[in-house]
């Protein structure tokens, strides 16, 4: 019998700060499959300490991930999303994902996914890479609500 090939693991990087001056960024990844946070394989962080960036090694698949972004003017560019992991994508305004070998931008207007092409203003998000992060379509799950920031989910208190 032979053993049946292991999955490799892609390596999934985003950065992260904490200035002193206000400034804060932060990415979060949940199982989807196990209703839980990942947390992340390995941090590097700089020689000041208030930058880093976060390491997991994910399977391929489909991910939920939020972020908090505050700047030192304390504005907010939080979010949230379904990352997508193992291959390049586009995702329709309609909502459909179009999972892909290749995909590449051919000219202001037009991006092509495996030789077949779309026009840019029917796409609200796709990657080049073997992660991405796409529209998340649906509520926030509830696993997740404790991470996304009260700009995005007003915190509900118990009276």
């Amino acid at each position: 019998m032979e053993a049946q090939a292991q999955a490799e693991p892609i390596k999934v990087a985003f950065g992260g700060r904490r200035t002193g001056m206000g400034a804060y960024t932060r990415y979060r990844i949940f199982s989807l499959r196990r209703k839980a946070e990942i947390e992340p394989h390995r941090t590097e962080r700089s020689r000041t300490g208030n930058h880093w960036t976060d390491y997991w090694f994910l399977l391929s698949g489909k991910y939920f991930i939020c972020w908090q972004d505050i700047s030192n003017s304390g504005k907010h560019s939080c979010g949230y999303g379904l990352l997508v992991v193992g291959s390049p994508f586009i995702q329709l305004i309609s909502g459909e994902l179009i999972l892909a070998r290749e995909v590449k931008r051919v000219d202001y207007k037009t991006i092509r996914a495996d030789g077949k092409d779309y026009e840019l203003k029917d796409v609200v998000a796709y990657s080049q890479e073997n992660y991405g992060i796409a529209r998340w379509n649906g509520k926030i799950p509830e696993f997740a609500q404790d991470a996304i920031c009260e700009c995005i989910v007003p915190r509900r208190f118990a009276d």
